[in-house]
């Protein structure tokens, strides 16, 4: 009688899983955690984020005693003396519009007889009356004859021995050109010096007051 060889006990487990894998119809699913919105939103657990700080406006100055403050960066000066420079090459080439280019529409100049008037239309009317392309270059700016200061200096002395009345505050700032008397004869095109007030603008600075003693003819 031949006896029929039994079958282990793994080989059963084999054959067991195998049939139940070929008659398996459901697919395997992994689950993972909660998704995010974004990378920047996934933190350790226990991890509390930081509120985010807003700093201080910018200030010209400030004392220490006022914590943490944002100081502004001084404006450049030297783009203010390119200013006047520029107004005074537009007055000898008599370019009235390069003028309104470089004053504010409401700024004021003040003089010693006719009192305070609008400075566009005051120099519209003074290029209209006097030849300033006739001065040949003897009005040309002279750096060494300029003074400049800004808020918090004390102001250079006038000529005349009057204080300069216009205060700058921020980020202004003051020129005071000082012009040489003319010639024996010569028509006299300004006063003993010529004072402006600057405001910085997105161009670079933009006079907002003027003050001389002038007079016209």
């Amino acid at each position: 009688m031949t006896r029929r060889p039994r079958r282990s006990s793994l080989s059963l487990v084999v054959a067991g899983l195998t049939t139940a894998a070929c008659g398996a119809r459901a697919p395997l699913v992994l689950r993972s955690g909660p998704q995010t919105s974004s990378h920047a939103e996934r933190r350790a657990p226990g991890v509390v984020p930081e509120p985010t700080s807003t700093l201080p406006p910018p200030r010209p100055e400030a004392s220490p005693e006022r914590g943490l403050v944002v100081l502004r960066a001084p404006a450049n000066v030297g783009r203010a003396i390119d200013a006047v420079r520029a107004f005074f090459r537009a007055v000898e080439s008599g370019d009235s519009g390069k003028l309104d280019a470089l004053i504010h529409p409401l700024a004021w100049v003040t003089t010693g007889s006719q009192g305070r008037l609008l400075a566009r239309s005051f120099w519209r009317t003074r290029l209209s009356r006097l030849d300033y392309r006739s001065s040949d270059g003897r009005l040309a700016f002279q750096p060494s004859e300029v003074d400049v200061y800004r808020a918090g200096a004390p102001p250079p002395p006038r000529a005349s021995g009057k204080p300069i009345r216009l205060a700058p505050a921020g980020d202004d700032v003051v020129v005071r050109v000082r012009i040489a008397s003319p010639a024996p004869g010569q028509t006299r095109l300004f006063g003993d010096e010529v004072v402006f007030l600057l405001h910085p603008a997105e161009s670079g600075y933009q006079i907002t007051e003027m003050a001389e003693d002038f007079q016209l003819p």
